[in-house]
């Protein structure tokens, strides 16, 4: 029994089988769809809007079969009739005469998500033809139609070939239609639903009975909530081209249908209910009208425990807000107990409903004030149920609020103690949570001012239109992601990454006119920029221009397979931010913020998921393009396996040195302050084993996986701890880098040498070293490969070399400079009678590598001994005065000379 009422159809599997539809039920809210499907109405196109198991589909299956008219349904059909007859004596009379004419109709029944519609309705229409016995070939229908317009030259000429067919009409069943509207959402293809605007319109011109009906569980502009109110307002001009049928069934029959289901389902021996009270009190306000006394009795009694105000209310709140697993049925399913069940039980159930109700008319708003109206009595039981009662008493079925009176509100709370919950409301309505308008006697949740906040949003958009920057919205508020090529990561104990860009189409005009030939900065592993047009030309434009272009091949172009219209949703978005920090505007209502989040939030998901279209990898998305030209990518797992190659074909002499510690473009302080313990190491204890360092810290760490594990440093057969020289790294791509200190340090040059340039080289491709590293390699060089060299700084010579200095050389590479000074005889010789010049006691001169720095420190010692005015008294001979300006600049003149 209970299957029977709560049996599922599938319009297009069941329209070929009559005796699936045998078991249906009419009621009065029945007729109406069916006349107006049938085309006993003036309209052609209809919105048919009803809850999940209202019985939509099941009667349009019913409807499908009448068109069709099908020999093998007659005796369905004529059972079905009769029914209908009992109900509305004309409606029956029609269907009994349609069924006793030879004329049939064709039913182009469709269900879900339709991705290419022509198609569908041309398969749809032969499966029609096919089940009324008509060949389909003599309207053509065996050629290809591939738009809409083609669909319409189909109908045109099945219309002059109607009568010879014995066709009279033709109607398209849309199930499920919902359905299709959330994937043209997602997928931001908003412009699909002209081609149902075009149906429509068609429909309501035909000659024939042509009838169009689309089934939702909402309104139009409820799937709408997420997309930006420019196609809102679009969606909303559709929705003028179609009658909206309320197929929510609060009839005399649906009521009696649910008593039914309730009496099989509920625990013997309830018997909870004054129903007699009850009748009263229906009576007096005006509820169930088409039942007499006798009958409403029956009808309480069988869906006791269920109290006769939530009954009253359980089609209308089912209707507004029921989704897949909230609707009238599932409700029912749920009365197992022998408690009774009221108004604020069916509150709790469709909560969930009506927070999720955001839409256009929905119930978020009245959900929201009754929360917010609950937390200021939560302690009350009785004030929370009168609240909850009084929003749903206040819920219409097509998005309106409707008038309860104070008595029904009374009533529907307690019919016992009417008085008591009377003297509640008065305190609920002195405390202005519940609003009591006396004239109309209308009570309701109290909710404020009523704030216009689409009205605001529509005057900001208009503001921000004309200066509003997409690409720079995008780039704040929708980051592009960065994409790691794992596989070469881990292969190589690094982490490189690509970094996502969005790219305008006058910015990539600006590029190519400034001959673009973009090589990547120094530290950047590779760019992917994602190509936002603003309309389907720009989107060809973008194919048409990287064509054209020649690239680093460690730059990526994305290009989506289509235009998303970005710039509504995301200006929205900008606005609502706008709105919510506008202090005004918040104070005006309490319930404004709330309300203005629940927009952000929905707005913002609504963005991201048209953002994914363009970022995330697959065949659909969009084109990748390199170097060697476009790439199909169908997934992640692909993109990371790409990116992976592309990394080892451009840093193909990286080192492989395994610390994330230090491998790294910003070290973290503790990792910097270990290296500075290296450093000091290197500096002043080389030729010890480990440098000096002990225990498991990470200096030694970092000790054992950059010199000790990878043989820069390393112990001879004799026992002594060695630097390594370039040769001795056989099979390691270190060799190749520790070459290039080598010849950086020893190499004499006409000028001085930049450290910036020479690091910089060493960050880029094919090494891409990292910055954590340079100062620990800097440092090793420096005492594997000695050599004449001058370090200076603004101009200053730097004297002994220290960590901290290698740490500031690194830094802030491009304030200092390298001398290299090949040491031939003159220069030696020169810089032996310098340094004994200021000697008290000349010396055999040993002749160390960095002959200057003893030079220097000669000097200064010499210096020392001088009385503390000599350098700056001007009580001197000319010549002393010469030498004293001369001793100021002795470094500078030094190096010059050398």
């Amino acid at each position: 029994m209970k299957e029977q009422y709560l049996r599922s159809i599938n319009l297009g599997f069941d329209i070929p089988f009559p005796e699936r539809v045998s078991h249906f039920q009419p009621t009065a809210k029945s007729i109406g769809l069916i006349n107006s499907l049938l085309g006993y109405e003036n309209d052609r196109a209809f919105f048919i809007v009803a809850p999940y198991g209202s019985g939509k589909s099941l009667t349009a299956t019913f409807i499908a079969n009448v068109i069709e008219n099908r020999k093998q349904s007659e005796d369905v059909l004529a059972k079905i009739a009769v029914k209908v007859k009992k109900v509305n004596e004309v409606c029956g009379s029609n269907l009994q005469t349609r069924m006793s004419k030879d004329s049939k109709g064709l039913v182009i029944a469709i269900s879900g998500v339709v991705k290419n519609l022509p198609l569908t309705i041309m398969e749809a229409l032969a499966d029609s033809f096919k089940r009324i016995g008509v060949s389909s070939k003599t309207v053509g229908l065996d050629r290809s139609a591939e738009s809409i317009a083609g669909i319409l030259a189909l109908f045109r000429r099945i219309e002059k070939k109607a009568e010879k067919l014995g066709i009279d009409s033709i109607t398209i069943l849309w199930d499920e239609f919902g359905r299709h509207l959330e994937y043209i959402v997602d997928n931001g293809n908003s412009k699909e639903l002209d081609a149902v605007q075009q149906l429509a319109e068609y429909v309501s011109r035909s000659k024939l009975h042509f009838t169009l009906g689309l089934m939702l569980h909402q309104g139009l502009l409820n799937y709408a909530k997420n997309v930006s109110q420019t196609v809102r307002i679009e969606w909303k001009k559709i929705e003028g081209r179609f009658e909206t049928i309320q197929y929510v069934d609060d009839s005399k029959e649906l009521y009696s249908l649910v008593g039914d289901v309730i009496n099989l389902i509920k625990p013997a021996g309830n018997d909870r209910l004054n129903i007699n009270s009850y009748i009263d009190f229906s009576k007096q306000l005006g509820l169930f009208k088409e039942f007499s006394d006798t009958a409403l009795f029956s009808l309480f009694e069988k869906s006791n425990p269920l109290n006769p105000f939530a009954l009253y209310l359980l089609p209308r709140v089912s209707a507004r807000v029921a989704q897949n697993e909230r609707t009238l049925f599932t409700f029912i399913n749920k009365i197992n107990s022998d408690k009774e069940i009221g108004i604020s039980d069916l509150f709790d159930y469709f909560a969930e409903g009506m927070l999720a109700d955001t839409g256009i008319g929905g119930t978020y708003k009245q959900y929201i004030e009754t929360v917010s109206a609950i937390s200021k009595v939560s302690d009350d039981p009785l004030s929370v149920n009168i609240l909850k009662t009084a929003c749903l008493l206040g819920l219409g079925t097509k998005g309106e609020r409707v008038h309860a009176s104070k008595l029904l509100l009374s009533a529907a709370v307690s019919v016992k103690d009417v008085k008591v919950v009377d003297e509640k409301i008065h305190k609920l309505i002195d405390k202005k949570l519940l609003l009591h308008r006396k004239l109309s006697d209308d009570i309701s949740v109290w909710h404020g001012a009523d704030v216009d906040i689409r009205g605001r949003l529509d005057v900001e958009k208009s503001k921000q239109r004309v200066t509003f920057d997409l690409i720079e919205f995008l780039t704040d508020e929708v980051s592009a992601p960065q994409w790691k090529p794992e596989i070469y990561n881990s292969r190589n104990n690094i982490k490189r990454y690509f970094t996502g860009l969005y790219l305008s189409i006058e910015k990539l005009e600006e590029l190519i006119k400034a001959g673009f030939q973009e090589q990547l900065p120094v530290g950047i592993d590779g760019k992917i920029y994602y190509c936002i047009p603003s309309s389907d030309d720009e989107l060809t434009q973008f194919y048409k221009l990287i064509d054209t272009l020649s690239f680093e091949n460690r730059i990526i172009f994305v290009i989506p397979n289509r235009f998303y219209d970005l710039f509504d949703i995301a200006i929205e978005v900008k606005c609502l931010n706008i709105l919510m920090d506008d202090a005004a505007l918040i104070n005006e209502d309490p319930l404004v913020l709330p309300e203005l989040q629940q927009f952000s939030d929905d707005a913002r998901t609504y963005l991201q998921k048209m953002m994914d279209h363009i970022l995330i990898p697959d065949r659909k998305s969009g084109r990748w393009y390199s170097n060697e030209g476009q790439k199909i990518i169908s997934g992640k797992k692909e993109l990371k396996y790409w990116l992976s190659d592309l990394m080892e074909a451009a840093f193909y002499s990286t080192p492989n040195i395994n610390n994330e510690m230090i491998v790294r473009k910003n070290p973290s302080g503790v990792v910097v302050n270990a290296r500075k313990k290296l450093l000091m190491g290197i500096l002043e204890r080389t030729g010890l084993e480990n440098l000096g360092l002990v225990g498991n810290k990470p200096d030694m760490s970092i000790f054992r996986t950059v010199l000790l594990h990878t043989g820069l440093y390393y112990q001879s057969p004799d026992g002594r701890w060695l630097w390594a020289l370039p040769e001795q790294l056989l099979g390691s791509k270190l060799k190749i880098i520790w070459k290039q200190f080598q010849n950086f340090l020893t190499l004499p040059s006409d000028g001085p040498q930049s450290f910036e340039t020479f690091f910089n080289h060493l960050k880029s491709a094919p090494y891409g070293i990292r910055d954590g590293l340079i100062p620990i390699l800097f440092a090793a060089a420096l005492k594997a490969f000695p050599g004449a060299i001058s370090i200076t700084n603004r101009n200053q010579y730097l004297g002994d070399i220290l960590h901290s200095d290698i740490e500031d050389i690194c830094k802030f590479p491009e304030e200092y400079q390298l001398y290299v000074i090949e040491m031939n005889g003159v220069r030696k010789k020169y810089l032996e009678v310098f340094y004994n010049l200021f000697l008290d006691e000349p010396v055999n001169v040993c002749y160390d590598v960095d002959l200057i720095l003893r030079c220097i420190d000669s000097l200064e010692i010499w210096k020392s001994k001088l009385p503390a005015a000599s350098l700056t008294t001007r009580k001197l001979s000319l010549k002393a005065r010469k030498f004293q300006r001369t001793l100021k600049k002795y470094r500078i003149l030094l190096i010059c000379f050398l």
